[in-house]
């Protein structure tokens, strides 16, 4: 995931960065720009698979609901994921 910040305010931007920083959402590297912080990827990757597992949570009700098995529901992942 890329985050991209505008802001036409200089001042603002600057105070917005250093807020990022102070809070270790973000390192800079001088010289070769600014990151986000190895920690808080960590805690983004988290927030990814917990809407993913929200997602296959709400695809297997509905598959539920529409009369499959627990094992077509596999077999019919297993598929996608080969298809891939």
């Amino acid at each position: 995931m890329k985050i991209l910040l505008v802001e036409d305010d200089t001042m603002i931007a600057s105070g917005l960065m250093y807020a990022l920083e102070q809070e270790g959402f973000v390192v800079t590297v001088h010289g070769k720009g600014s990151f986000i912080a190895e920690a808080n990827q960590e805690m983004l990757m988290e927030e990814r698979r917990k809407e993913l597992e929200h997602d296959l949570d709400k695809a297997v009700r509905k598959a539920r609901a529409g009369g499959l098995t627990d094992q077509e529901i596999c077999d019919l992942f297993q598929l996608i994921m080969e298809g891939e």
